[in-house]
């Protein structure tokens, strides 16, 4: 038996295509369901890898990209906290961070 590999055999029909679920405000965010939460140390170590790397990354990137990168990084971070207090914190060093480069 031949089978149909035709263009219009291989697209489904729309009553055919999968359903794509909707995620509602009742099952919470996606991004809080799969959020890591780090303890203070690595949050901490996050931190001054972030403090570290970020001379270097203001010498070798423009002062836009360079800033661009830092919040990206920084969100991250700040996303991976705990609890509130551990936000907090990094929240914190963050500026701290940003003042010392003239960042913020």
């Amino acid at each position: 038996m031949c089978e149909d590999y035709s263009a219009a055999r291989l697209t489904p029909s729309p009553a055919r295509r999968p359903r794509l679920r909707s995620f509602s405000a009742e099952q919470g965010d996606l991004r809080t369901v799969y959020r890591m939460h780090l303890s203070r140390a690595q949050l901490d170590g996050n931190l001054d890898q972030l403090a570290a790397d970020l001379p270097a990354l203001l010498e070798s990137a423009g002062r836009a990209d360079a800033l661009a990168t830092f919040r990206t990084r920084a969100d991250g971070i700040l996303r991976s906290a705990a609890s509130s207090e551990d936000e907090r914190h990094a929240r914190e060093r963050i500026v701290a961070m940003a003042r010392e480069h003239g960042l913020g």
